[in-house]
């Protein structure tokens, strides 16, 4: 006799903040979840990424899942320690802890379209034993970092197999290697402009070290203004108004390209101070843009020595510049981003005449930025770009996700119409998806899609001006909890409707 499965099985790839929200969300929408995370803890970036000074660049309250509180730490911003301590929490209180396999990797994902059930085979390897494994379901979830994060990115330098500098991911910098670079006046070189790069630079804001940090960069990220930002709404009301008046150039940006028009659109948000940079000052706001910079931190920047170039080799104890210099160095330090689609599984369809390959990073796109049509049981959980505080984002696509795979979204979109929706998508975006600004099929996570967000409220049934709501009090802390508790009561509430 045969049991019947009363739970369909999920797999999700990864436990890091979108891994926890796809358990969490595919467990309460009656799916039996598990997840394999090929690192020994959870937490994704947050895990991988050690360097002393790692924090959050905005307030600790709005950095939270919709029906969790907000992250409680002992400053404004909370450290990575905090961020990993508040992940465990999650998990440990949601009851998906337990669901997670650690040091499992997924290699490769074959769909199955012409079977009824089970219509996905994951294999995954053991990475301590390397013994291998395969898992039938019916969904999978790649929560791995695709346009967000992924594995880390140090670039392929000539010579480098026998040059002395020790070349090191920005992640990879932990405090023993700091406190030897401190103590014997090692001369680094940190190479990128971005978050990471103003984190690493800053730890040595008082020491002597100082005088031996070179700072390489090609492009230079554009900061919100920390003080800006989080100012009073009563006293300073044109702050409010220039977030708003940023995303109106953003969205003409992608339309009306970069030149005089542009310049003088953006000159207000740099004149203002609300858009911040230590490095440039008249480069396109739209095209790099993606920190929060405290008034302190930029002062420090502005003092650092700064050579624009790109790194080409590495001598026997130098690093060799695209402009020609040999710059004397100990270390190298690669805030150099991520290689989003790599850790992305393999992907095979089968068919009557055998296995065709569907690489998933090489897509056109993804229907909401998450589902692609012709593999609609393998999701990309890809949702940097829907909301601005990434966790919020990610828990709230999360619950779409899950009531996408179960069928029970109010209007369930058919294959023609995600389709349509990708090509749509692509032309407005197409700008930002190629050459300098390739993001391997999505563009960069500060070119949001801001419509995403109110046609997935819709779509669960939910107010789409809540979603509006969200962003108007981003930086309120007690309307902020008060809108996201709104939402999460709104979802039990169709929830229970749907199931009764």
């Amino acid at each position: 006799m045969t049991v019947p499965r009363t739970k369909r099985p999920a797999v999700i790839v990864g436990a890091g903040a979108a891994g926890l929200a796809a358990l969490h969300a595919m467990q309460q929408a009656g799916f039996e979840v598990i997840a394999f995370e090929q690192g020994t803890e959870l937490g994704g970036v947050w895990a991988t990424t050690k360097y002393p000074s790692l924090a959050m660049h905005s307030k600790s309250f709005s950095y939270r899942f919709h029906d969790f509180p907000p992250l409680a730490s002992r400053e404004p911003n909370a450290t990575g320690e905090e961020v990993r301590t508040y992940f465990s929490a999650y998990a440990r209180a949601k009851q998906v802890a337990d669901k997670i396999v650690y040091g499992r990797r997924v290699d490769r994902i074959v769909y199955r379209p012409a079977r009824s059930s089970s219509r996905c085979l994951v294999f995954a390897t053991d990475v301590r034993t390397n013994e291998p494994s395969q898992h039938e379901c019916d969904v999978v979830v790649c929560a791995s970092g695709f346009s967000n994060s992924g594995r880390p990115h140090v670039p392929a330098l000539e010579g480098r197999a026998t040059s002395r500098v020790r070349v090191l991911h920005s992640g990879e910098l932990s405090p023993e290697m700091f406190d030897d670079i401190v103590a014997h006046r090692r001369k680094v070189v940190v190479l990128g402009a971005g978050k990471s790069a103003h984190e690493i630079l800053s730890l040595f804001r008082g020491t002597e070290s100082v005088a031996d940090l070179t700072w390489v960069y090609v492009k230079s990220l554009w900061s919100t203004s920390y003080e800006k930002l989080y100012s009073d709404p009563v006293r300073e009301p044109w702050n409010a108004a220039l977030y708003f008046y940023y995303m109106g150039v953003q969205a003409l940006r992608r339309r009306l390209g970069w030149g005089r028009a542009m310049k003088l659109l953006q000159a207000p948000l740099i004149r203002t101070g609300f858009l911040v940079n230590p490095l440039e000052t008249e480069s396109d706001v739209c095209r790099n843009r993606g920190a929060i910079m405290k008034a302190d931190q930029l002062a420090f920047l502005k003092t650092v020595r700064s050579i624009r170039s790109g790194v080409v080799g590495l001598g026997e104890q130098t690093v060799l510049l695209e402009r020609g210099d040999a710059i004397d160095a100990d270390y190298l330090i690669c805030a150099t981003g991520y290689d989003r689609s790599a850790n992305l599984p393999a992907l095979a369809i089968e068919t009557a005449a055998g296995l065709t390959d569907h690489p998933l990073a090489a897509q056109h796109g993804f229907y909401h930025h998450m589902i692609d049509p012709a593999v609609p049981e393998v999701s990309v959980f890809a949702v940097a770009i829907l909301y601005s505080q990434h966790v919020l984002g990610l828990s709230l696509a999360a619950q779409w996700l899950a009531r996408f795979h179960q069928g029970r979204l109010v209007t369930q979109p058919s294959t023609a119409e995600m389709t349509r929706w990708i090509e749509q998508r692509a032309r407005e975006f197409d700008p930002w998806c190629s050459g300098e600004y390739l993001s391997n099929g999505g563009p960069y996570g500060h070119q949001r899609d801001k419509d995403v967000l109110p046609e997935l409220f819709e779509q669960m049934g939910l107010d789409r001006g809540l979603a509006r709501s969200l962003v108007l009090k981003g930086t309120d802390e007690q309307g902020f909890a008060k809108v996201c508790d709104l939402v999460a009561r709104n979802l039990v509430a169709g929830k229970n409707a749907a199931g009764s």
